[in-house]
């Protein structure tokens, strides 16, 4: 099943298998949420000008999901490998 993720309250897609979605967000602080199948998991961020960030969603064996952030090199390997499915504006 997919790992949905919401921004704040607002959902903002689901990803499944080798998919990747960009976020082209203004400089500020951001609540990021993905809900596995049992759990949800939390990670908050501040994006700073001109920043990229890399972050894995992933599924645990609990049956929540995880954020994990990726050095630029292994985000960007991912990336060429993945299939985009959205862009968040």
């Amino acid at each position: 099943p997919p790992i949905n993720i919401t921004m704040g309250r607002q959902p903002v897609g689901g990803l499944t298998g080798r998919t990747w979605m960009l976020f082209d967000l203004v400089p500020k602080l951001y609540d990021l949420r993905v809900h596995g199948t049992q759990e949800s998991s939390e990670l908050i961020i501040t994006v700073d000008p001109g920043q990229t960030r890399f972050l894995l969603v992933q599924p645990t064996p609990s049956g929540s999901a995880e954020f994990l952030e990726l050095s630029p090199a292994d985000g960007r390997r991912l990336v060429r490998w993945g299939q985009h499915i959205q862009e968040i504006r």
